[in-house]
């Protein structure tokens, strides 16, 4: 690597061809990162190549010269390309310049997509690279969506029947507050190791001994215990009523970390290779179900140019639809959920009167329409399921102008960022200086920094199970934990453990429909807009549905003709 990395500083450094340049050998060993020992013997190597020229320093104070010969961006390339057929995907894109990295990415990409191959892979261009996959880790649709392919849980929820079924579990019997579980025979791994009730009651451990997202959710299981190795027996007082649907929680996926850190998971895909620029999954050999048609899955990180990369690709965004309406079907639906704004009530002093944030809700109600600077379709929305004109009740007069800016927070995703910018030009106009901080999602899903911010927008997508998505915002969102206060946490935490004593999931539902009205009539939160997915399907692939959450089914895909 050190002689590529050798061509890689020849390329960067500003040599010009045929003329001598002073250079220090330390300038080389940084480059390279190696012993000026080590450095000596790539340069020699370089030389016998007819590559450079060098020159050792004669004298104190003079440096070693070195004489580019010829051109490598042509020699690094070529590696680059050979590499990235290896799925040595970030050997080869270190050898690229930065700015150039999309555009490779996106000609390799095409090319790959044209040959002839005994593979059916799906080709996704994506907008940014994935986060952890790791179950406990993941707060991102997309991450779950591709969590749900390389990992089993003990149950699933059937969207086609609405009723929960076995993964893992061949039989599960629900008393009381007590849910005993069967284990299917000759379970495995991704590697083909066993697969035994040891390794589910880790995964559960793992979220308990996490900061999960989740964990305060798996915290109410009061017992969580091995019977035998395909048994196991689950018990929660609290969660009496909703302790089979907890067993499908994507938090409770089944996989085991190798001593290198790498994921071993039970689902239907592996996961292959995940890197900056792409996340490859390949069927497994080893699932206990139903082997997809699809051989693998490929997404590539094409940064901003995912929206406008079309070549060859099976998905892509319906920005690109008056070039490609001839060769892809466009698939729309309206997502469950919404953007919102939190108002933090606990960190500027203006903010704690219920009357100001009472203010602001109603500036927000004149926010801009999203749209304008984002490719998105968007309407207005009164909650996460509800679409009625909003009503917050008596008009605020604002009594006292605030001292110290407000901090708007949101993540880069052009919608989320498009209404935060909207809001603090909002509340400038009024008089309410306000600063907008935008940051990575790692860095924006932490409490201790939500914490620090006075509104924070982010966005809900709803799932197929409606309580659990409900539940899965209430208790399972950063956001929402960051904007309660010392009151109000334990008034919601109450209002919430409460819905769930109720044994009809329909009105625990409604229950939790009610919080969030309550939660706008205290002016913690706001609802902003729906969104609605727009996607363009390659004619290539069968007709499918969007699933709730904006994603198709991969286990569903088939490519016609073949």
């Amino acid at each position: 690597m050190r002689y590529w990395l050798a061509l890689v500083f020849l390329r960067d450094f500003g040599f010009e061809i045929g003329r001598w340049t002073p250079i220090s050998l330390d300038d080389v060993t940084k480059a390279l990162n190696c012993t000026r020992r080590n450095a000596q013997l790539v340069i020699k190597r370089l030389v016998e190549e007819s590559i450079i020229d060098w020159k050792s320093g004669v004298g104190r104070g003079n440096l070693p010269q070195l004489l580019l010969k010829e051109s490598v961006n042509t020699t690094l390339i070529e590696q680059a390309k050979f590499w990235m057929n290896e799925g040595k995907a970030d050997q080869a894109l270190n050898l690229i310049r930065s700015k150039d990295r999309d555009q490779f990415i996106a000609e390799f990409v095409s090319q790959y997509q044209q040959q002839d191959n005994d593979q059916d892979i799906l080709q996704i261009p994506f907008y940014r690279a994935t986060h952890s996959l790791i179950p406990y880790e993941i707060s991102r649709r997309t991450e779950r969506h591709i969590a749900d392919y390389l990992y089993a849980n003990l149950l699933r929820f059937n969207r086609d029947t609405g009723q929960l079924e076995g993964d893992l579990a061949q039989t599960w019997v629900h008393t009381g507050d007590m849910l005993e579980v069967r284990l299917r025979k000759s379970l495995k791994f991704w590697d083909g190791s066993a697969l035994t009730a040891f390794d589910v009651k880790a995964a559960y451990e793992s979220i308990i001994s996490s900061d999960s997202v989740s964990r305060g959710l798996f915290l109410l299981i009061d017992e969580f215990s091995v019977v035998d190795e395909y048994t196991l027996r689950i018990r929660s007082k609290r969660l009496s009523h909703y302790l089979p649907r907890l067993m499908a929680h994507g938090a409770l996926s089944v996989c085991k970390l190798n001593s290198d850190g790498t994921i071993v998971g039970s689902g239907a895909f592996r996961l292959a290779e995940q890197t900056d620029y792409r996340t490859l999954l390949t069927a497994s050999p080893h699932y206990h179900g139903y082997r997809p048609w699809l051989d693998g899955v490929e997404i590539w990180n094409m940064g901003l140019s995912a929206n406008d990369f079309q070549m060859h690709c099976d998905i892509v965004h319906g920005s690109s639809a008056p070039d490609i309406a001839d060769e892809f079907t466009q698939v729309q639906q309206w997502e469950e959920g919404c953007i919102y704004a939190c108002l933090n009530s606990a960190n500027n002093a203006w903010m704690k009167l219920a009357k100001h944030r009472r203010y602001i809700q109603q500036l927000l109600q004149s926010l801009p329409m999203n749209g304008v600077r984002d490719t998105m379709i968007y309407r207005r929305a009164s909650g996460m399921t509800s679409l009625a004109p909003l009503t917050l009740g008596k008009a605020v007069d604002l009594s006292s102008i605030n001292q110290v800016p407000l901090e708007v927070l949101t993540y880069q995703l052009p919608g989320h960022i498009e209404a935060a910018e909207n809001i603090t030009e909002l509340l400038c106009q009024h008089g309410l200086d306000s600063n907008l901080t935008v940051l990575p999602y790692p860095e924006f899903d932490q409490v201790e920094r939500q914490s620090k911010a006075d509104i924070i927008v982010s966005g809900e997508v709803f799932g197929e199970h409606k309580e659990s998505s409900w539940l899965g915002w209430l208790l399972c969102t950063n956001t929402v934990t960051a904007s309660l206060n010392k009151q109000s946490k334990p008034w919601f935490e109450q209002q919430v453990f409460d819905n769930l004593a109720q044994s009809d999931e329909s009105k625990r539902v409604q229950g939790y429909q009610r919080i969030e009205r309550e939660l706008i009539r205290k002016a913690i939160y706001i609802p902003l807009f729906q969104c609605a997915q727009d996607m363009r399907i390659s004619h290539k692939v069968n007709a499918m549905d969007l699933l709730t959450n904006g994603w198709i089914d991969f286990n569903q895909v088939v490519f016609e003709g073949r």
